[in-house]
């Protein structure tokens, strides 16, 4: 069999639609002409994908493919297949991420506030339908401003559950320059109503001018961690240090998390990518400050490469501290990096003098692709690696149209890798 013989499959697709009160049950056709490379044996690696939970016939299956098994096939995935226990191909849709509905937010209008002197100020939001939310950004107006909150979940503002325990929001020094007004849920949480409770403290009470609350890629699973090694290096004028990440070559991340064991600190922290000399983002950078910031590699105790120059690819702050006035302990670990290529990335974090943080740890975060696909059996086999697999027409419409009418999304859980 050469590259121009042909397989036919006849998938049967059931779903089901619910209107006006009446369920439709339909049966879908989806005919699939796949060139012959795709077969079982064309492909260098292969896991098991066992379906958690109870099959439906008008059921999905979703699995994320982690960056170990995304570094091993092509940037287009063409080279990724599903195969039943008897070697035939299943269709499946590619869910990418960086789709705009990972992230989402909603500007709430506050129902009632119950103000206590001197002591708590609470608002009620109302979500306007259930929603679930992992995050909330408070505005306010003031400029310089330090508060603890907490936050109580509820469907029907009879029973409430907390999703926050003494949060901080601050605005200003010592801490860190900006506005840190946004509050992370330890978990995401479903509710129509939300209550605000902030700590005065006896302070005047703060006046928020909206609220905002959100739902962030956290809550889709497509996202991954890992944790990266780094190797310190000493700059040569002993005010910054920097480290080179060592991560698995191809990971593509957009996060980091820095770990210390300092009880007090408040550093800068700059994320670099090596790139060639004449890359258009070094260029730019040196031409146009306001583009990027340009560093000599001395700057971080590289070694000296005339070819190459480093340019910023994610800057933020680390700190722990105490919030003045309330006693309690805010801290921050987490640096946005934006896109990056495959050079070498330099961590450099702002020392002004002092020992670098304490045992020191990083962990990278990024999003990962997810397969939908519709189960056939318990188990299926998923397969990668074939580069002489070509794109083929993947169902999408169909899948996108089940997942829009409420069809229910089950668990595919990775298993071992097999020879």
């Amino acid at each position: 069999m050469n590259k121009y013989d042909f397989k036919f499959m006849n998938i049967a697709i059931f779903f089901r639609r619910e209107r006006n009160g009446i369920r439709f049950v339909g049966l879908l056709s989806y005919l699939l002409f796949a060139p012959a490379l795709l077969l079982p044996s064309n492909y260098a690696y292969q896991r098991y994908l066992d379906i958690t939970g109870e099959i439906y016939t008008d059921a999905l299956a979703a699995v994320v493919l982690p960056p170990e098994i995304t570094t091993k096939c092509r940037p287009d995935l063409a080279d990724v297949a599903l195969f039943d226990g008897e070697g035939r191909d299943i269709p499946f849709a590619i869910d990418a991420p960086g789709r705009a509905d990972l992230n989402r937010e909603w500007t709430i209008d506050v129902i009632s506030n119950i103000v206590t002197a001197g002591s708590r100020t609470s608002w009620v939001l109302d979500l306007g339908a259930s929603k679930t939310v992992d995050n909330m950004t408070v505005n306010i107006s003031e400029e310089r401003h330090f508060r603890t909150l907490s936050v109580e979940a509820s469907t029907d503002q009879a029973r409430w559950k907390r999703a926050v325990r003494d949060a901080a929001i601050f605005s200003g020094e010592p801490l860190a320059p900006g506005r840190h007004d946004t509050v992370a849920f330890s978990r995401p949480v479903s509710a129509r109503y939300l209550k605000v409770s902030f700590n005065d403290g006896g302070q005047k009470p703060l006046e928020p001018q909206s609220f905002v609350v959100g739902a962030s890629d956290r809550i889709s699973g497509m996202r991954w961690e890992r944790t990266v090694r780094i190797e310190a290096r000493r700059a040569e004028e002993g005010q910054s240090h920097g480290y080179r990440i060592v991560a698995e070559p191809g990971i593509a991340f957009d996060r980091l998390t820095l770990g210390f064991d300092d009880r007090k600190l408040s550093r800068e922290v700059e994320v670099y990518e090596k790139v060639a000399f004449h890359d258009p983002r070094a260029e730019a950078a040196r031409l146009n400050p306001q583009h990027g910031v340009y560093r000599r590699l001395t700057t971080l105790g590289v070694v000296k490469e005339p070819e190459f120059d480093l340019v910023s690819v994610g800057r933020g702050w680390i700190f722990r501290a105490k919030l003045p006035g309330t006693g309690s302990r805010v801290e921050s670990h987490e640096i946005v990096v934006g896109p990056h290529g495959s050079g070498e990335l330099w961590l450099e974090i702002a020392g002004n003098g002092n020992q670098p943080p304490g045992k020191l740890s990083v962990t990278a975060s990024g999003l990962s692709p997810r397969l939908l696909f519709v189960p056939v059996g318990r188990r299926c086999a998923l397969r990668y690696g074939n580069p002489s697999a070509e794109p083929i027409s993947r169902p999408e419409n169909i899948i996108r149209k089940m997942m829009a009418g409420g069809t229910p999304l089950l668990e595919a859980r990775l298993g071992k890798i097999l020879p």
